[in-house]
Order: C-alpha cells, then structure tokens, then sequence
C-alpha cells in the first residue's frame, strides 16, 4: 500500500500498468474499490492512479469539516 503526505493527512493511493497517467477519482463515500473491474483494462495501456480522497478507504479520517474544494486539493 503506498500513501502520501497532505496537510498533515496520510492519503492512500494505488498504481497499475505504465505509459501516459491515467488519475480516476471515486465519488463521495466510496473508494478506490469502485475501479477494481476497469483497472485490468486500463492498466494495459495507461498508468492508473486511483487515490482514495481524505476521509475515504484508507485514507486517514480527520476530525474536520470535509469539502469539495478540500477534497480536490
């Protein structure tokens, strides 16, 4: 599992295949589990990036109001 430091939160993300980045974000309350049936393919030609966004999947779960704009920085 790799993670990455933002603002004091420890966001989780994962990588597949190589080539031109490919980033798929997932909707609110969900996780990078909502890929799982496109990586295969999309991984084959592309590296796919799939983070799970603050307060998500394994992601780290502050105690904080949580925002759209939060979310995408």
């Amino acid at each position: 599992m790799a993670y990455f430091e933002h603002e004091g939160c420890n966001l989780h993300y994962e990588e597949y295949g190589h080539g031109a980045p490919l980033l798929l974000v997932h909707g609110l309350g969900s996780s990078t589990l909502d890929w799982e049936m496109q990586i295969p393919a999309l991984a084959a030609h592309f590296r796919v990036i799939v983070p799970d966004i603050r307060g998500h999947g394994r992601s780290d779960k502050p105690r904080e109001r949580y925002s759209i704009a939060g979310f995408s920085a």
